[in-house]
């Protein structure tokens, strides 16, 4: 019995050396060609409230208690939220550039908070959309560990809500349609007025 003890205690000091050999730092990052304008998009990213329609996490969760504050989009907003089965965490805007991108900062329970970015830039299709996080994990043996398998932990969410995302922008009204019904409206009398007649004098 003696044996096994110092055996395990071996295999947990080896254990707890290599964590530290692993590197503290990781980047998690997903790509998505979406058919919409910046402006469609940086709206949807800009205004946390609209992340309820592609967020996978609040899509995967239709009981999550979502709670915002600050201003309603841009530089401190911020969202929070409590599950049950998807964990609780909070979400603020740190930078924002219209029609480019916003910068959060992410922050759960008992974990350094981590460094997420939202990019939008030309691409092929339309527009290429970023989406990444970044952080340390700090002297934690067991974060480190973690490190390892977070891309596949958290890249699969991204994608899926960047393929959301896709959904919800490519089916907004094209903005062209927008302006063109703007002004249509403003050349057409309102109803039960008569259109305008040449004043007295312009008749030929």
């Amino acid at each position: 019995m003696k044996k096994l003890l110092l055996g395990l205690v071996a295999v947990v000091i080896i254990l707890v050396g290599i964590a530290f050999i692993l590197p503290a730092e990781y980047r998690v990052e997903r790509h998505q060609e979406i058919k919409a304008t910046p402006s469609q998009i940086f709206g949807q990213l800009n205004t946390l409230e609209n992340w309820k329609q592609w967020m996978t996490w609040i899509r995967r969760d239709p009981q999550m208690k979502l709670t915002f504050s600050g201003p309603a989009s841009g530089v401190d907003a911020s969202m929070a939220w409590v599950s049950e089965t998807q964990g609780s965490g909070t979400l603020t805007i740190s930078e924002s550039n219209a029609d480019a991108s916003i910068t959060y900062t992410l922050s759960f329970p008992g974990y350094p908070p981590s460094t997420g970015r939202l990019i939008i830039t030309p691409g092929a299709g339309g527009q290429s959309v970023s989406w990444s996080d970044e952080g340390n994990l700090g002297n934690n043996p067991v974060s480190r560990y973690i490190g390892l398998f977070l891309d596949g932990m958290i890249g699969p969410d991204f994608q899926e809500g960047l393929n959301n995302l896709k959904q919800v922008c490519e089916s907004l009204p094209a903005p062209e349609v927008e302006a063109a019904e703007e002004e249509s409206a403003m050349e057409s009398p309102a109803d039960g007025e008569p259109a305008e007649t040449p004043a007295e004098g312009e008749q030929q």
